[in-house]
């Protein structure tokens, strides 16, 4: 996965999460440069990384409030699969506040992230948020 630039492909077709999707897209792709660059600091990806979790934080409470009031049916799991991911952010926030950056781990959970869950499991959720699910 390339973070390059948002694309309309990327669209759940809610305005609200649309917005914060291009947001979490942004700070992938910071992190990207960040993990391609030689002069960034382990300090500028500790940071990167604690935005990640606390944007993620913020977006997946409002996801999972929409999700529950449009009575999507596999809440249960979309919402396993976010305790999932920010425990995994928190496990490369904690390794590399202790020296120990990854940045090929960081880069294949950010690209797997977004190709596995926001290209799928959260385009399975579009038709109930825009009121088209059954």
């Amino acid at each position: 996965m390339q973070f390059d630039h948002w694309v309309n492909e990327f669209s759940v077709g809610h305005p609200q999460l649309d917005g914060q999707h291009i947001a979490l897209f942004d700070l992938c792709k910071r992190a990207a440069s960040c993990l391609d660059s030689h002069v960034n600091t382990d300090a500028e990806l500790c940071d990167i990384l604690e935005h990640l979790i606390s944007y993620t934080t913020t977006h997946f409470a409002d996801e999972e409030r929409l999700l529950q009031s449009c009575n999507y049916p596999h809440f249960s799991k979309h919402r396993a699969e976010h305790v999932e991911y920010r425990m995994k952010l928190m496990e490369l926030l904690l390794d590399a506040g202790n020296g120990k950056v990854d940045k090929h781990a960081i880069f294949d959970n950010l690209s797997h992230w977004w190709a596995k869950h926001i290209l799928s499991a959260d385009k399975d959720y579009a038709a109930y948020v825009c009121g088209t699910g059954n």
